[in-house]
C-alpha cells in the first residue's frame, strides 16, 4: 500500500499516549516517508499548521476547529486526518481528505484499524494499541 503516492509526509499529532501511538504504527509500515512527527497542544495547532507545511500530511488525535481545517487545505495537497473527539463529528471536511471519525475509540486505534485494512501485518502491535485505547477511552469516561 502506498500512502500519497509513496511520497514522504509529516505527521501532526497531540502530545498525549495516543497521539504518539498512530505514528508510531506509520513509522513502522512506511519507515523514512515520514519525514516528521510533531507533537502539539491544541493551543498551537495553528501555529504547527503553517510551521510544518509540506505537500503530505497526517493528522493524528487533533480535535480542529473550521479555522484549522480551512488553513491545512489551503497549505498541503494531500491529508489524511484520523481522530475520535466529538467536536471533529461536527466539521465540514473537505472531500479530498481522507477523513477517519470514530467516537468509539481512540486515534491510534483508528489509524491501527486503517493499516490493517492496507494489509500491513501489524500484529506485534495489536496488545499495544489496546491498551493506548483502553487508557484513553477511559480519560474521556473520566471528563
Amino acid at each position: 500500500m502506498k500512502i500519497f503516492n509513496g511520497e514522504e509526509f509529516t505527521i501532526l499529532t497531540h502530545f498525549d499516549l495516543d497521539g504518539a501511538g498512530g505514528p508510531l504504527l506509520f513509522r513502522h509500515c512506511f519507515g523514512e516517508k515520514v519525514t516528521g512527527v510533531f507533537p502539539c497542544g491544541y493551543g498551537k495547532v495553528k501555529a504547527n499548521i503553517q510551521k510544518h507545511a509540506c505537500k503530505n500530511i497526517v493528522l493524528t488525535d487533533l480535535s480542529l476547529n473550521q479555522e484549522n481545517i480551512d488553513l491545512v487545505n489551503e497549505l498541503y495537497e494531500n491529508v489524511y486526518y484520523f481522530d475520535h473527539h466529538p467536536q471533529s463529528t461536527k466539521l465540514d471536511f473537505p472531500k479530498h481528505w481522507h477523513s477517519f471519525v470514530n467516537l468509539g475509540c481512540c486515534a491510534t486505534k483508528l489509524v491501527y484499524l486503517w493499516l490493517e485494512y492496507q494489509k500491513f501485518d501489524l500484529s506485534c502491535a495489536k496488545e499495544f494499541v489496546e491498551m493506548v485505547n483502553d487508557y484513553d477511552v477511559e480519560i474521556w469516561r473520566r471528563e
